[in-house]
C-alpha cells in the first residue's frame, strides 16, 4: 500500500516537472491621448476666415495631426505639426460650424483624437458692383447694380442705402437693380451705396462722380525729353506741367499717352512717365485727357528723335611684361564706349604647363589633351567694368604659358572682336 502511494506521488511530481509553463497575460499598451485644453477661435482674414486652434502639450507625443472639417465632414485643411497650435485661413461662410480634430502621435503610432467645434461668426461685409450713369440731357442720374452677394446673408436681405452727394437725405433702395434720382442743378456729385448684411457688417462703395452740365474738355501741358535719344536704351520722360478742368478734380482726369511708336500707356498717379523707344525714328508723343463727363482733348508733347548706337565698345588688356605668377593672378584691362557704355567684359583662359594643356573653368583648372580642347573646355568668365576698368581673377596659376581671349559688349548688344594675349610665366 505504501509502495503504491509513493509511486503515485512520484508520478504527480514528474508530471509537474515536465508540464509546459503558462505565460502570464501581457497588458495591452496604453493608447496615447487625448490632448486636453483644445480650443478654436475664428477671426476675419483677407480671403475668408482665420481659424486658430491650440491645445496642451501631451507627454509622450512626438507630433500632432490636426484636421479642420465643415458640417458635412469635408476636410477644409489639415496639418502635421510638432507645435501645439495651428492657424489656417479658409474660405467658409459666416455662421458656419467648423470642427477641429487633433490626434497625438508617438512617433508613427496614433493616439486618441479630441475635437472642438466653433461657429464661424459672420464678419464679412457684403460685396457689390454698382455703376452711376450720367444722363445725356437733363438732371436725372441712375445707379445700376451689376452684382451683389454676401457669405451668409441672402441677397434679398442685404440692405442698400444710397447717398446721392447733393445734400439730400439717404435713400433706402428697396427693390430692383436700378434706382434713379433728379439732381437740383449742374455740378459734380459723388454718390455712394452703403451695404449692410443681417449681422450688421457694412461697406460703403463710392461710385464714379455724376457730372452734369459739363461740356468743356480738360486742359494740360506736357513735354517729352530728352529730344534726342538712343534706341533700346534711353529713357524718355514725359512731364506734366499743367492740368485742369472746370468740374472734375485733377486726380480724376484720365491721361492716356500715345508714344508715337504704336504703343500707348495709361498714365497713373504722378507728374512723370517714362518710355524706351525700341527702334530709331522720329516720334511725336501725345496725351489724351478725359474728364468725368467724358469730354476729351489731345495735347502734343514735343518731338523725340531716336537713333541707333551701332558702335561697339573698345576693350583692351593691360600690357604687363612681367613673367611673375603673382602679377597675372588677376588679368586687368579697360572697357570704354562712346555711346551707351560698356556693359560687360568676358574672358576665357587656358594654360600650357610642363604637364600639358589645361582650361580655366572658374576657380579651378581642368586638364585638356590639346590646345583646341582647352579652349573648348574653358568657361567664359563675365564681369562688369567699374569706371571703365575690368578685372578677372585666375586661381592657382602655374609656370608655363598663359593665353586669354577677351571681348566686350555694350548696353545695346554691340560686341567687340575677340582680342587675345599670350604671356609666359616663369617665376613666382
Amino acid at each position: 500500500m505504501r509502495r503504491h502511494i509513493t509511486a503515485l506521488i512520484l508520478s504527480v511530481l514528474a508530471a509537474l516537472l515536465v508540464a509546459p509553463s503558462v505565460p502570464a497575460a501581457v497588458a495591452a499598451p496604453t493608447k496615447l491621448g487625448p490632448v486636453t485644453g483644445l480650443k478654436i477661435t475664428a477671426g476675419s482674414a483677407p480671403s475668408g476666415y482665420r481659424l486658430t486652434s491650440s491645445w496642451n502639450a501631451l507627454t509622450g507625443a512626438t507630433s500632432y495631426k490636426a484636421v479642420l472639417t465643415d458640417p458635412a465632414g469635408a476636410t477644409l485643411a489639415t496639418v502635421n505639426t510638432t507645435n501645439v497650435s495651428w492657424t489656417v485661413d479658409v474660405a467658409v461662410k459666416g455662421n458656419t460650424n467648423v470642427k477641429v480634430t487633433v490626434t497625438p502621435y508617438a512617433t508613427k503610432k496614433p493616439g486618441v483624437a479630441a475635437s472642438a467645434i466653433v461657429t464661424v461668426p459672420d464678419l464679412q461685409a457684403p460685396v457689390g458692383v454698382f455703376r452711376s450713369i450720367r444722363p445725356e440731357t437733363g438732371l436725372e442720374a441712375t445707379i445700376v447694380q451689376d452684382s451683389l452677394s454676401d457669405d451668409a446673408t441672402p441677397v434679398g436681405d442685404i440692405q442698400r442705402e444710397v447717398t446721392w452727394g447733393d445734400g439730400s437725405a439717404a435713400q433706402v433702395w428697396q427693390v430692383g437693380d436700378s434706382i434713379a434720382h433728379i439732381y437740383p442743378g449742374v455740378g459734380r456729385y459723388v454718390p455712394t451705396v452703403k451695404l449692410t448684411d443681417t449681422s450688421g457688417n457694412t461697406v460703403t462703395l463710392t461710385l464714379k462722380a455724376v457730372v452734369l452740365g459739363d461740356t468743356t474738355a480738360p486742359t494740360g501741358t506736357f513735354a517729352a525729353g530728352p529730344a534726342k535719344a538712343i534706341a533700346a536704351w534711353s529713357k524718355v520722360t514725359l512731364t506734366q506741367t499743367a492740368l485742369a478742368d472746370d468740374f472734375s478734380l485733377v486726380d480724376f482726369i484720365q491721361r492716356v499717352v500715345a508714344w508715337g511708336d504704336g504703343t500707348t500707356s495709361v498714365w497713373g498717379p504722378g507728374a512723370t512717365l517714362t518710355h524706351v523707344y525700341p527702334t530709331a525714328g522720329t516720334y511725336e508723343p501725345s496725351v489724351t485727357l478725359v474728364d468725368e463727363a467724358d469730354n476729351s482733348a489731345k495735347y502734343a508733347a514735343g518731338t523725340v528723335v531716336v537713333t541707333r548706337d551701332t558702335t561697339a565698345p573698345t576693350v583692351k588688356i593691360t600690357n604687363r611684361k612681367s613673367t611673375s605668377l603673382a602679377k597675372w593672378r588677376a588679368v586687368r584691362g579697360t572697357a570704354t564706349d562712346t555711346g551707351v557704355g560698356a556693359a560687360t567684359v568676358s574672358m576665357n583662359a587656358i594654360e600650357k604647363t610642363a604637364k600639358g594643356w589645361r582650361a580655366y573653368v572658374g576657380g579651378r583648372w581642368v586638364k585638356a589633351g590639346t590646345k583646341a580642347k582647352a579652349w573648348k573646355l574653358s568657361r567664359t568668365i563675365t564681369v562688369r567694368p567699374v569706371a571703365g576698368v575690368w578685372k578677372v581673377r585666375l586661381a592657382r596659376l602655374k609656370r608655363g604659358k598663359l593665353l586669354v581671349r577677351v571681348r566686350g559688349v555694350d548696353n545695346v548688344g554691340n560686341r567687340t572682336a575677340v582680342i587675345g594675349r599670350a604671356q609666359r610665366l616663369t617665376r613666382a
